[in-house]
């Protein structure tokens, strides 16, 4: 189990939620009884079918006592938040006798703005301490980097995939319309109307889509769960994406059935006759 000191505040300001009991107080000082604040997970594992409050912590020992669960918040990555969250216990800074390393400041305008007076107030206390100050976003930022990247990447061989089935669908249902025309053209010399013959061509070319649609679909959700480890936030078998590309897929098959079907049926059909 993870173990952190923080002092009074730190949930408030990092905006974790707090789930039941209290957080870390002013008062969680050398003089008072140890006490820590676990995550969900750290609770559930404390007491599976119970509540955590009031619990001793056994794994955690704070002035060679075990502190007892006063407070449970939600589960926060704390490094990388594609990572599933890990048990964590929170103790307080002034019970662990423990001098804190970085200060923790929330700001209603720019964090950047106030980087060099932090730094300032700081020095003033003791001008021997060395002062770095960084933003969260710019930590969400360094930590969402490779997941980024790696979205990036997939999204570009995504694309290319697409566009060259695209051309590839176009193409052989274009091609297949191509050589019935000769059959429109008898079709239509024996009287039949453009707009029979342009439907019974769309619906042959519509149907075998959506058979390769169909399958397509089967094979990405069977296969979709190789690509968990590399998403955040996104499920694998996200309903509006598989929706988006078998409409995209269906729209391409209209066009390669529809504009060849449409212009067999404006040859002459006397022409057709002729040649047959």
């Amino acid at each position: 189990m993870a173990v952190s000191d923080v002092g009074p505040g730190f949930f408030e300001t990092y905006g974790v939620p707090l789930l039941a009991g209290r957080t870390i107080r002013a008062s969680d000082d050398s003089t008072s009884p140890p006490v820590v604040v676990v995550n969900a997970t750290a609770a559930h594992l404390i007491s599976p079918s119970g509540s955590a409050i009031g619990q001793s912590l056994d794994v955690v020992t704070i002035r060679q006592q075990h502190p007892t669960v006063v407070g449970i918040v939600a589960d926060v990555p704390q490094y990388d938040p594609a990572l599933k969250p890990v048990a964590e216990a929170f103790s307080a800074t002034a019970q662990d006798l423990h001098s804190p390393s970085w200060l923790a400041i929330r700001v209603a305008g720019d964090p950047d703005a106030l980087a060099l007076p932090v730094q300032k107030a700081v020095r003033d206390l003791d001008p021997e301490l060395v002062v770095r100050t960084v933003s969260m976003e710019s930590m969400m930022s360094k930590s969402l980097a490779p997941h980024r990247f790696t979205a990036v990447v997939l999204g570009t061989f995504a694309l290319l995939a697409m566009t060259l089935a695209a051309v590839g669908l176009f193409g052989v249902i274009a091609y297949l319309v191509e050589r019935r025309t000769r059959e429109i053209g008898v079709r239509m010399a024996l009287g039949a109307q453009q707009r029979h013959v342009v439907g019974l061509v769309l619906r042959e070319g519509l149907t075998l889509t959506a058979v390769g649609v169909a399958v397509g679909v089967v094979f990405a959700i069977g296969l979709a769960h190789l690509l968990q480890s590399l998403l955040y936030e996104v499920q694998p078998t996200d309903a509006g994406v598989i929706i988006a590309v078998a409409s995209a897929l269906s729209g391409i098959a209209l066009l390669a059935t529809g504009l060849p079907a449409l212009r067999a049926t404006r040859v002459d059909p006397m022409i057709t006759l002729r040649a047959e």
